[in-house]
């Protein structure tokens, strides 16, 4: 729950740095909604 709560703060800061980071959050973000699910 630490880990979800701490994403929205994240993706902001990937924003920032660099688009291919972003899309390998997205995706890791993805895979862990399919494993909560």
């Amino acid at each position: 729950m630490l880990v979800t709560g701490l994403v929205p703060f994240m993706v902001p800061l990937l924003l920032k740095l660099s688009p291919k980071l972003v899309n390998l959050a997205a995706m890791h973000d993805f895979l862990l909604l399919l494993i909560l699910i």
